[in-house]
């Protein structure tokens, strides 16, 4: 007697659910997400660009190269700058800061008060080496040579007069220095917070060998070589260069046709 043969399903008859992929699949796609870390988090080993920002406070270190009374040693630093990270250990930059430098003031009843501000614009090339960094934190080594130079805004009041109710003349002047030599070391940490973007925080010393000569026209002695620490806070943005590849997905077996089967 001839076998039976298979008769094909009815129209709108509930076709049975596709058998789930096999075990080793399910291992090979769980691996495969190892591999490739989420988009939150940084991959150390791939070729990356930070673009940041910064923040800090600095103190200047030391006495005045002119010999002026130092009135206020702490202030505020700006700065913007661009990091490539070349492996997991190391990256190479650039940065622009403006460092206060704080006030200096003299006052005697025969020539006046004198009261300068000073501060400094530098262009360093930095270098960073991480002993110890993952995906989401690494701690890192700085060293930077510079290009410095040094501004300074100076005020002059002369003594009042002999008349009697004769205001105290004054006068006042700006002027810039030509570029000198810097050099800073420093220590920090970066954290990824997602979303592509970077918090670093760095502690430094920055040694700004500017000239105690006049400034310019306006004749104000130069702050000398200066030593100031700073501390500072970045948020970046990264740009990963190399570019992050999803992992493949394994296709469920699709399910025999029923007319197909013996």
């Amino acid at each position: 007697q001839p076998a039976p043969v298979a008769q094909p399903a009815p129209a709108g008859a509930p076709v049975a659910p596709a058998a789930p992929p096999p075990a080793a699949a399910k291992h090979a796609a769980k691996d495969a997400s190892h591999d490739h870390p989420p988009s939150d988090t940084v991959d150390p080993n791939h070729l990356n660009l930070d673009i940041a920002g910064t923040i800090g406070l600095t103190y200047r270190i030391g006495d005045s190269a002119t010999g002026t009374p130092i009135d206020t040693r702490a202030g505020l630093l700006l700065g913007a700058g661009a990091m490539l990270g070349l492996a997991r250990w190391v990256s190479v930059g650039a940065s622009y800061e403006h460092t206060s430098l704080g006030r200096e003031r003299s006052e005697s009843s025969a020539t006046g008060s004198v009261e300068t501000t000073r501060g400094v614009h530098t262009a360093w090339g930095r270098l960073r080496i991480y002993p110890a960094r993952n995906e989401h934190v690494g701690v890192y080594v700085s060293l930077a040579p510079g290009i410095t130079w040094q501004t300074a805004n100076a005020s002059v009041t002369e003594p009042q007069g002999k008349i009697f109710g004769a205001k105290p003349a004054s006068t006042s002047c700006s002027a810039a220095d030509s570029a000198n030599f810097g050099l800073s070391a420093g220590l920090g940490i970066e954290v990824a917070a997602g979303g592509g973007f970077v918090l670093t925080g760095e502690t430094s010393f920055d040694d700004h060998r500017l000239s105690s000569g006049p400034i310019g026209e306006c004749g104000a002695p130069g702050a000398g070589t200066t030593a100031v620490f700073g501390a500072r806070i970045g948020l970046g943005y990264r740009f990963d260069l190399t570019g992050k590849t999803k992992p493949v997905e394994e296709e469920e077996p699709a399910e025999a046709d029923p007319l197909h089967r013996q």
